[in-house]
């Protein structure tokens, strides 16, 4: 019997054009070569074959890294994105260490074990505790944040959902990434919520806050 493999986050397939690349890849493998082939001609004669193959390689080395390097299914320049907008643009001046404590506990009330993903829920109560203000009532956050900011899937959305609504939430905070996998939960779960996307980790701290 033959078996076809079926990823299982099927929005990271994607099409390939032309020997087994993606569009994004030809286009990025074509401006390396227009930028390093001419640049190795151009200077093979000064500066010999071995310097020049060097310096073609060097030029053509950041179209290669953004043809093929992704992370959480962003590609390259949005990875960046991220890392500099959490690195410099990012940092609040109002939650303070110094002025304030900071405790925040979590509990295991479904008694299934704890989650590995508390980074977006630490983030929102951190924020509640320096503007003083309360989140909204039976919310439920899911989805994460990787270290640059990126926002990540929800494994087995249905699951999640279901554990939510044992624990009473009536409001759902989830990441516009998953989106498409509310295709996969029954209908009469998602009835039971009132469903928030969110876009950032900022744009979900203000509405589980309830700031508009």
């Amino acid at each position: 019997m033959a078996f076809v493999p079926v990823p299982k986050d099927l929005n990271r397939v994607k099409t390939k054009v032309m020997f087994n690349l993606i569009k994004r890849q030809l286009i990025c493998f074509a401006v390396a070569a227009v930028i390093g082939v001419p640049v190795y001609f151009l200077t093979k004669p000064s500066l010999g074959i071995t310097t020049a193959a060097m310096l073609m390689v060097v030029l053509m080395l950041p179209c290669i890294f953004f043809a093929l390097y992704e992370k959480d299914g962003q590609p390259a320049e949005k990875v960046l994105d991220h890392m500099i907008k959490a690195m410099f643009l990012r940092d609040s001046g109002s939650i303070s260490t110094t002025t304030k404590d900071y405790i925040i506990g979590y509990q295991d009330l479904q008694g299934i074990g704890m989650t590995n993903q508390l980074a977006l829920p630490t983030l929102i109560a951190l924020c509640s505790i320096a503007l003083n203000k309360p989140t909204l009532s039976n919310l439920a956050v899911l989805g994460e944040i990787s270290i640059s900011g990126m926002i990540l899937k929800v494994n087995e959305l249905a699951n999640a959902l279901q554990v939510c609504l044992d624990s009473g939430a009536k409001k759902v905070l989830l990441s516009i990434t998953s989106a498409g996998d509310l295709a996969t939960v029954p209908a009469e779960l998602i009835g039971c919520f009132n469903i928030v996307f969110y876009q950032s980790a900022e744009d979900a701290v203000f509405k589980a806050l309830g700031v508009d």
